[in-house]
């Protein structure tokens, strides 16, 4: 049996549309690591974290967010521009203040930026900082992260 359909090649996970290659909230898998293709938000930068609905329709994380999550994997800074975030694997780019290995991270009011303050409601799930982070970057695990904006 022959397996048929359309194909996108890409360079890599990097790149930056103008015009759409394929469905928004199309999932591709490499098998360490998994991201979403979607649209892009004003101030959206690579590394730093947004929320996505499954039309790829993207929203920088913010106090209060619900939503499934991931990181921009490039400048994806205007809803005419289009790429991917990634939500599983190991992310070296992670927009984060100052976080420890093994840290909790949660949203703050800063968009698209991540912290280890707690704050009721605001924790990220299904992440965990893998290197102690610095400059803003952390390296971080992503299991399909999300915010549910409830006190845990």
């Amino acid at each position: 049996m022959a397996l048929r359909g359309n194909v996108t090649a890409y360079d890599t996970f990097t790149d930056v549309d103008t015009v759409k290659r394929m469905a928004l909230g199309t999932y591709i898998f490499t098998g360490d690591a998994a991201y979403v293709y979607v649209q892009g938000v004003t101030s959206g930068a690579a590394g730093k974290w947004a929320t996505y609905t499954v039309a790829g329709v993207t929203v920088l994380t913010v106090a209060d967010i619900n939503g499934m999550a991931g990181i921009f994997m490039a400048t994806l800074d205007a809803t005419t521009k289009f790429g991917f975030l990634q939500v599983f694997g190991i992310n070296a780019t992670a927009d984060v203040t100052a976080a420890t290995a093994g840290a909790a991270l949660y949203a703050t009011a800063t968009g698209g930026r991540l912290d280890e303050t707690v704050v009721a409601g605001d924790m990220a799930l299904n992440v965990s900082v893998i290197v102690t982070g610095a400059s803003n970057v952390a390296t971080v695990f992503l299991n399909y992260p999300q915010f549910i904006d409830v006190a845990i």
